[in-house]
């Protein structure tokens, strides 16, 4: 039995086996392999992130750079501030100085008064006794120097005066003595070793007491000569 084939039917037949197979190519075509897929996804995933990188590399060099100049600057701004310190400490030790040498002075002079004063004092409280039977004055002159005048030494009004210097440790210096004793600066030496103001008050006015009576005598030697 024969199987009749038209033209119309071969060329219908052949059209579609054509067009199932440009479509089988196409397929096969456009097919991707899905680790082939999976690498190139990766790849592109890398190169987004090198990319990415890359842009934060130089923003972070930049900032760097930024920063570093930055620390420069500060560097110089504390050095300038460190000078200016340092010029001003010397300017204040410079202006300093003579207010603590006047400071201390004057606590020094002040320390001095008070010391003097005590000293007066007690000085006075000792001898307050013998003022009246002695003829005896305590006085402090403008100088800071003790004044002891005596009265009665002789008939008649003379006064005589020591004035002596505070020290320290307790201690007098002989200033001025009138009438002149001879022996007056070893009374005064040995009131400094006893620190014994009446005995030396009593032995000083016996002193000027004997002047007047030696005067006297030789006065009186001289008028009968």
């Amino acid at each position: 039995m024969m199987i009749s084939v038209s033209n119309d039917e071969l060329d219908s037949n052949t059209n579609n086996a054509y067009l199932q197979l440009l479509r089988n190519i196409i397929n096969i075509t456009h097919e991707v392999d899905p680790d082939l897929e999976s690498s190139n996804d990766r790849s592109e995933e890398l190169r987004e992130v090198s990319n990415k990188l890359r842009e934060r590399l130089l923003n972070d060099e930049k900032q760097a750079d930024s920063l570093i100049t930055r620390i420069h600057s500060i560097k110089r701004k504390i050095r300038q501030l460190n000078a200016s310190i340092e010029k001003y400490r010397s300017t204040k030790n410079a202006y300093m100085k003579p207010m603590e040498s006047e400071s201390i002075s004057s606590d020094s002079s002040s320390f001095s008064r008070e010391y003097e004063n005590s000293n007066l004092t007690q000085i006075y409280k000792l001898i307050q006794p013998f003022e009246r039977l002695l003829g005896i004055q305590i006085q402090k002159t403008h100088c800071g120097l003790l004044q002891l005048l005596f009265h009665g030494c002789t008939t008649t009004d003379i006064v005589c005066c020591c004035q002596l210097r505070f020290m320290a440790g307790n201690r007098f210096e002989l200033v001025l003595c009138n009438p002149p004793i001879p022996d007056v600066e070893r009374l005064v030496n040995h009131l400094n070793w006893t620190e014994d103001m009446r005995s030396f008050i009593i032995v000083l006015r016996q002193r000027f007491r004997h002047y007047f009576q030696l005067a006297a005598a030789v006065s009186n030697k001289l008028g009968n000569d």
